[in-house]
């Protein structure tokens, strides 16, 4: 049915990029957020960390199609101006070894995919990287003030890098949407999907407006549970789904660490780090294992401020691990509401509803995909339209290097599946 009228509900950084991709394939897309200006929900919290590690082929090789996307908008984006609004910086990123044998699960899939990697040693990483401290802090008891061993290593994937500015970055994909005539309709709240002949059929606002469509494809952030549930599209999901308060801070670099900082991985602190410039950083404290969304949480982010003893934690920690790392006298950082799934992985899919479709549960850690993440979905989209059971046989996207996605494994019908639990996956 390409050709058809689509609604993209949400205008975060997938949102826009699912309608980018869909116009290119001939759809007639409009892009509808309740907030005034495209980038400002969700993708406004995200850090940017184009990184490649996880337990998953699936996820590594997805993360790897990602980070080349973004460093190259010409090839999914066209001609549109990025001015500015896309700067990649490569600083490489260092996952440290816990000894529990995830960087080896890792450091296979790199090996598959082809992935540039160096596994340095303790003694190579004190050389290579003095504003390290390799000790292990976490006890039984907790994290401890002084290390009681020194890790063994970590691993090094040179190319991966960060989007210097996560919001701007969504306007080169706004405009990619309108360039191949979509249109946005920002600050226009959705209140429910439009049902006609037992499929969706446009989105009814909250004035009261019907925005007829074909198709409705809801990338709604934080208000996804909220949202799916009164529209009664969460009935046969098998996994869960709901909104996680989420906290960045900054703090300033001194001494060795200026300018020679990498994104770091570290699950001994619980900490996830990048540069921020040559003179900070930013850092978030990795959820508990076993977070998940409360269906019922707020999405909005309440109070802006990042919360000062969750920033003095943090800092602490940071200290143990970065020579050079300071703490300003006033909490400094972001706050943001992140959507996340039983299992920490997204939900890539057709609902019960035909016609109707979801990117949810992405918030916190599939920025990076997001360009190869729109191209699947307008793959699902096209498929299911044409008739494809996509249920009972799951849609295979061409998107990879490395062959097709599965999208079954980001069914919503899945049972939990085993993960980290973290951002880290």
């Amino acid at each position: 049915m390409s050709g058809g009228r689509v609604v993209v509900v949400g205008a975060g950084v997938l949102g826009c990029a699912i309608g980018a991709a869909l116009a290119q394939d001939g759809w007639q897309v409009e892009v509808v957020d309740a907030l005034g200006a495209v980038g400002h929900g969700s993708t406004s919290a995200s850090l940017g960390i184009l990184r490649f590690h996880a337990s998953d082929r699936q996820l590594v090789a997805l993360s790897v199609a990602g980070a080349r996307a973004w460093r190259d908008p010409r090839s999914w984006l066209g001609d549109v101006a990025t001015d500015g609004f896309l700067d990649v910086r490569t600083t490489g990123s260092l996952v440290l070894d816990l000894g529990g044998g995830y960087t080896d699960v890792v450091r296979g899939l790199y090996d598959e995919l082809g992935v540039p990697y160096e596994y340095l040693d303790a003694d190579r990483l004190a050389r290579r990287m003095s504003w390290l401290d390799l000790g292990r802090y976490a006890g039984d008891d907790g994290l401890r003030d002084t290390a009681v061993e020194q890790l063994p290593g970590g691993l090094l994937t040179p190319q991966a890098c960060y989007v210097v500015d996560p919001a701007g970055s969504v306007v080169p994909i706004a405009r990619a949407v309108v360039a191949r005539g979509g249109s946005l309709r920002l600050g226009t709240p959705v209140r429910a999907v439009h049902r006609a002949g037992g499929r969706a059929a446009g989105v009814r606002l909250a004035d009261g407006t019907l925005l007829p469509a074909d198709v409705v494809v809801l990338a709604l952030g934080p208000h996804a549970a909220g949202f799916l549930a009164r529209e009664h599209l969460v009935d046969d999901w098998g996994v869960g789904i709901g909104p996680v308060r989420h906290e960045m801070f900054r703090l300033p670099l001194a001494g060795t660490a200026r300018g020679a900082l990498c994104h770091l991985a570290d699950d001994d602190l619980g900490i996830n780090l990048r540069p921020e410039g040559d003179d900070a950083l930013y850092v978030g404290i990795q959820q508990p294992a076993g977070t998940v969304g409360d269906p019922a949480g707020d999405p909005e982010v309440g109070d802006p401020q990042v919360d000062r003893a969750a920033f003095e934690d943090a800092a602490l920690r940071v200290a143990r691990r970065v020579h050079g790392a300071g703490v300003p006298a006033r909490a400094q950082g972001i706050a943001g509401v992140y959507d996340v799934t039983d299992d920490w992985l997204p939900v890539y899919d057709r609902t019960a509803l035909d016609g109707c479709y979801v990117a949810v549960g992405t918030s916190g850690t599939q920025y990076k995909t997001a360009p190869t993440v729109a191209r699947a979905m307008a793959a699902l989209v096209a498929a299911c339209e044409a008739g494809a059971d996509h249920d009972r046989l799951p849609v295979r996207a061409p998107v990879l290097d490395a062959g097709e996605l599965d999208l079954g494994a980001f069914s919503r019908l899945r049972r939990p599946v085993p993960s980290a639990h973290t951002i880290n996956g």
